[in-house]
């Protein structure tokens, strides 16, 4: 597993290019059947549109599509997707709504309106990268929290959750590359007195 680029939730962005009306919808997809329902709903919202774009790029078995629906061949679909190409994110899916105003873009024009929609729409989303790691909970007694704490601070790992009972568990989420480390430190600081638990593997926004 490798960490990734994508979108924490879904986003918008609208132009009007030459009275051509352009919306691009941007949404965090898990499989080509989440990217595929995406763009029917976009579709089923806009009947009247003259045309739905879309491109989506997965990172699970390295899945990329698009259509240009309509459009001349190569200006519209790989513009938008290569907006995630080059931007390196996955597990995104990008339709494109033109609501066609009288007015010809040529092909030209319809490549940059076409990838100026797809750029807009991953700028106002919200990009994050998710992290491969592990979950890990780690119980501690009282006299420790003072050592563990500061140090868990100057790592990369994450504070999940803490619990104050009779003792200190606290549940905090480590990058795979770093685990080991972690723990060895962990270990050595308490003289071997901390428990340590590896409790998943799994994705997280850090």
């Amino acid at each position: 597993m490798r960490d990734y680029k994508t979108a924490a939730a879904r986003a918008q962005a609208e132009f009007v290019e030459k009275k051509s009306r352009f919306i691009t919808y941007l949404a965090p997809v898990k499989s080509e059947a989440e990217a595929t329902a995406f763009i029917a709903e976009i579709g089923a919202q806009h009947r009247e549109a003259a045309h739905v774009v879309y491109a989506y790029s997965l990172l699970d078995g390295q899945i990329k599509r698009f259509s240009d629906a309509g459009e001349p061949q190569g200006t519209a679909g790989m513009p938008t997707l290569d907006v995630l190409l080059k931007k390196e994110i996955y597990n995104v899916c990008l339709a494109t709504v033109r609501y066609f105003g009288g007015v010809l873009l040529g092909t030209g024009g319809l490549t940059r309106a076409y990838s100026k929609g797809a750029s807009d729409a991953v700028a106002a989303a919200k990009i994050i990268t998710r992290t491969w790691g592990d979950m890990i909970r780690l119980s501690l007694p009282y006299n420790l929290y003072g050592r563990v704490s500061p140090y868990l601070a100057t790592t990369n790992t994450a504070l999940v959750d803490s619990d104050f009972g009779e003792n200190v568990v606290l549940t905090v989420f480590s990058p795979k590359a770093e685990t080991d480390k972690l723990c060895a430190d962990l270990v050595e600081m308490t003289a071997a007195t901390i428990k340590i638990e590896k409790i998943d593997e799994l994705f997280f926004d850090i």
